[in-house]
């Protein structure tokens, strides 16, 4: 991070669908001077030219590596998680449908 942090005389283009959170890291970061770039969808593909620094939400890091990309620091991690009334998974054809979704989703998270 000493690096990014130096003197610009242009200000650091930071890219994310996170737009406080970036401005969060930057200052808490002392990056200097800064510029949010809001991205939605493939924010990767603005790094170099359209931007220094991406914050992406990444779930396997190959994408990153396919982009010839590289993580600098971790800000959070995260679990994924299937939220649903009670009420619905209770009710027998409702927690039928649940069940099924929930297993759909088990198998494609374990084909990652």
């Amino acid at each position: 991070m000493k690096q990014l942090n130096a003197e610009r005389s242009v200000p650091l283009r930071l890219a994310s669908e996170y737009i406080n959170i970036a401005d969060k890291y930057a200052r808490d970061n002392h990056l200097g001077m800064y510029r949010i770039i809001p991205t939605w969808g493939a924010s990767e593909a603005f790094l170099p030219e359209d931007a220094d620094l991406l914050i992406e939400n990444a779930q396997t890091g190959r994408t990153i590596a396919r982009h010839n990309l590289k993580v600098i620091d971790t800000l959070f991690e995260s679990t994924a998680c299937l939220i649903g009334s009670a009420n619905g998974v209770f009710n027998a054809d409702k927690g039928a449908r649940i069940k099924s979704i929930t297993e759909t989703l088990r198998a494609a998270v374990e084909d990652i």
